[in-house]
């Protein structure tokens, strides 16, 4: 077991060197990309990426606080589906109403990985394999459909 400052430090060391894998990696698109804080800039869709004791996952979160615009955003990578599949290179857990621990509502897109542990240094190649690979079609995928995101 850790102290919350060593689990802290595991973390934080992860990221860093996450970031600092990931950094000569070229974007998709003609934006400047942060691997491990990505923005999508639009409103209400963020991708996240969460590291634990037991599993990784990564995930498109819609968080739009208005229903009937979080229903248009989950209704549009329904339809992008094929090709989300494409550049994710792999099926992903689509749940179109989730609930978070503050009891707020969103849709999620995600794909996990469970056996893997941030706290583990030996398992720190898989993990940063799990989410390269994820972030990448994530990222080509984005470059692409942004724009159709923006103007809903």
């Amino acid at each position: 077991m850790y102290t919350n400052q060593q689990a802290s430090y595991l973390r934080q060391e992860f990221w860093t060197r996450f970031g600092q894998y990931m950094a000569p990696v070229p974007p998709a698109g003609t934006e400047k990309v942060n691997w491990v804080n990505y923005r999508t800039g639009v409103k209400g869709i963020v991708f996240k990426m969460d590291a634990g004791a037991q599993m990784a996952s990564i995930s498109i979160q819609i968080s739009a606080a208005d229903f009937a615009k979080r229903s248009l955003y989950y209704q549009a990578f329904v339809k992008l589906a094929p090709a989300f599949r494409k550049y994710a290179g792999e099926d992903w857990d689509w749940q179109e109403t989730n609930t978070n621990e503050h009891g707020l509502n969103y849709s999620s897109i995600s794909a996990t990985k469970f056996a893997l542990s941030v706290f583990k240094e030996a398992d720190w190649p898989e993990l940063i394999s799990f989410f390269k690979k994820r972030i990448i079609g994530l990222d080509a995928f984005w470059a692409l459909y942004k724009d159709l995101f923006e103007m809903m």
